[in-house]
């Protein structure tokens, strides 16, 4: 979809993006995907119910969102 639909590929062209194509930038969203299933997708449901509150200043977020968000940082 993001080649078709998007027409991606036309900003392959900039020169800030040179050395990429079409198979790198598939390659390197197939890999973001993974962690993406493995560990953010389990949370979605829990998340949801628990919910995140702000209190006192401070956003609080489920204890389930920390092992994605800490992976990421």
């Amino acid at each position: 979809m993001i080649w078709e639909q998007f027409e991606t590929e036309q900003f392959l062209d900039s020169p800030v993006l040179d050395g990429f194509n079409k198979k790198a930038c598939t390659m390197i969203i197939n890999e973001a995907r993974k962690p993406a299933v493995r560990e953010m997708l389990p949370t979605l449901s829990e998340g949801d119910k628990a919910g995140v509150r702000y209190e006192s200043g401070t956003v609080r977020m489920p204890d389930c969102f920390k092992r994605p968000h800490a992976l990421l940082i």
